[in-house]
């Protein structure tokens, strides 16, 4: 079966957070530092955002948020108990729309 666009671009996320993780040599990242740091547009970020869910969900990645609206934190590797995809605790808080725009709101320079 032939790869799609997205699918491509998703392994180019999973590919540049493993390269994050190498270059600042740290297991976990932040997700809103790291899109700061980069100087993303919106729509970058909001494609950023999907892959990292996707990466999340297929449990490539471990995804955490605390709380609605809070620091979103990254991974290398899921745990094995204590995982939950950031797309059921989406649901689970307010929806994924919610948490995407408190998301933007809080501040993430784009340029």
């Amino acid at each position: 079966m032939e790869e799609t666009t997205r699918e491509r671009n998703t392994q180019r996320v999973k590919k540049y957070l493993r390269h994050q993780f190498n270059e600042k040599g740290t297991s976990s990242l932040n997700f809103n530092q790291l899109m700061v740091e980069e100087s993303h547009s919106r729509s970058n970020i909001a494609r950023m955002f999907y892959h990292v869910l996707v990466l999340g969900t297929v449990q490539d990645i471990a995804v955490q948020q605390a709380r609605p609206y809070g620091d979103i934190l990254i991974s290398k590797k899921v745990p094995q108990l204590a995982h939950q995809p950031l797309a059921a605790a989406a649901v689970a808080n307010r929806g994924f729309n919610a948490v995407f725009i408190g998301f933007l709101r809080r501040g993430v320079s784009v340029a």
